[in-house]
């Protein structure tokens, strides 16, 4: 434990450091075209996809659908746009490259999505990418930093203002899938079922995979659920339970609009709702079947991310008031490119430092030139603050907020203590 929180704390360093340097020696009145940031849209048989680069040294994909849904849902300045999708693009990226081939690259479909639109009268998900988030749906996020521009809700476990003043002030139908650990998906069930107890309209559609409880559960049942919270021994507010088998249902995972995974473990489906919930969206014992239908391994997809939300409150009505002017992302005119058609904006703009050596990578490159240096004196209040815990007291009644630590494949190098000049990972 103490060897991992001192390597946190050296990492968290780093970035605090790193950010201090990118703010120093970029101007205030900084834009796309001052960073050098161009886009240019590529499609052929109907599928386009939008390349995001930035000054020749990294590149971002985004599928021309999400790009245009990214663009309606901008609530940022407008001529940051394409850094915000860059930023987001990376951001998710990173996670994915961590995340990639485990038990964790998983999703829900559009097509369950839709499912959940139509039969639930879903308007909110929580724990979503932006890239991912459903039609016209509201959406709580899992970086805030690059969610907020585009509509982003604090994550719903954090307990802090927005989520739960929007939630308040129109109740709602939600969607979720929790994070894939035992501690996290408990916190997620405690704030529903204090928000439960408000007695504002709320209904939530859970979909628990086996790896968000914590005994070792092949195939979760209801009586799994008071490891979540006890008060889920006898809860009044739940209102279906479907086991969903391994093997015979599927979530969707990978990059874009991904494709059909098929569960090795079980899975559970929840219906929670409090008697105003119930009243104001109805879900009958159909509209459950079609619910877990539409998880089914041999289910044809037809959901697509932007498609409409038929919905009496939708992603405007939960939008967080923003501080930064807004007005829509300027378009761009199209050309055809041996075949393909493409758009693309340019500009003479250099970055003042050379470009590192070695080949163009979709993620980062996080070059290590020498061992870390430990010894510079860095302040990460702020950080430690974000993650609820201070390594610096030894107050034993401090808590910690395990959403934020939640995404596990801490990667790299083993920890060397060395305290020999060089330069750090993160640049």
């Amino acid at each position: 434990g103490s060897r991992m929180a001192v390597l946190c704390q050296t990492l968290a360093k780093e970035i605090v450091q790193f950010r201090v340097t990118c703010k120093e020696q970029t101007p205030n009145d900084w834009n796309d075209i001052s960073m050098n940031v161009t886009a240019t849209e590529m499609s052929n048989g109907g599928s386009g996809v939008v390349v995001i680069n930035w000054a020749g040294s990294s590149e971002s994909y985004v599928p021309s659908n999400v790009y245009h849904t990214l663009r309606s849902r901008y609530r940022g300045i407008p001529n940051r746009f394409l850094s915000a999708v860059f930023a987001v693009s990376k951001c998710y990226e990173a996670k994915r490259s961590i995340i990639a081939g485990t038990s964790m690259d998983i999703r829900l479909s559009p097509s369950t999505l839709s499912t959940l639109v139509r039969c639930a009268h879903v308007t909110m998900e929580l724990w979503v990418e932006p890239l991912t988030v459903f039609g016209n749906n509201a959406f709580c996020g899992i970086f805030p930093d690059v969610d907020q521009v585009f509509g982003g809700l604090p994550p719903f476990g954090k307990e802090e203002e927005g989520v739960g003043d929007a939630l308040l002030q129109h109740g709602g139908s939600v969607a979720l899938m929790p994070p894939f650990e035992s501690t996290t998906a408990s916190v997620y069930m405690r704030n529903i079922l204090n928000w439960l107890d408000k007695g504002v309209p709320l209904s939530f559609a859970l979909i628990l995979p086996a790896e968000c409880f914590r005994e070792s559960i092949s195939a979760p049942t209801i009586s799994d659920l008071p490891q979540l919270d006890p008060r889920l021994g006898h809860c009044m507010y739940i209102r279906s339970v479907e086991s969903l088998n391994a093997g015979q249902h599927s979530f969707h995972s990978g990059d874009g609009e991904g494709l059909s995974s098929v569960s090795q473990s079980g899975s559970l489906f929840v219906l929670m709702q409090n008697d105003a919930g119930s009243a104001r969206f109805p879900v009958v014992e159909s509209s459950v079947s079609n619910i877990i239908h539409s998880m089914g391994v041999n289910h044809i997809s037809t959901g697509e991310i932007g498609s409409p939300v038929p919905a009496s409150t939708c992603y405007a009505d939960f939008t967080q008031e923003q501080t930064l002017p807004y007005a829509a992302a300027p378009t761009v005119a199209s050309a055809e490119i041996s075949g393909l058609s493409g758009v693309a904006t340019h500009n003479n703009f250099r970055l003042d430092q050379p470009k590192r050596p070695g080949g163009r990578s979709r993620i980062f490159e996080l070059v290590e030139d020498g061992d870390d240096d430990n010894g510079n004196d860095v302040d990460v209040s702020d950080m430690l603050d974000t993650l609820n815990v201070s390594m610096f007291q030894s107050n034993s009644s401090q808590h910690y907020d395990p959403e934020t630590i939640s995404l596990m494949g801490i990667g790299g190098t083993p920890f060397n203590g060395s305290s020999q000049k060089g330069a750090g990972r993160f640049g």
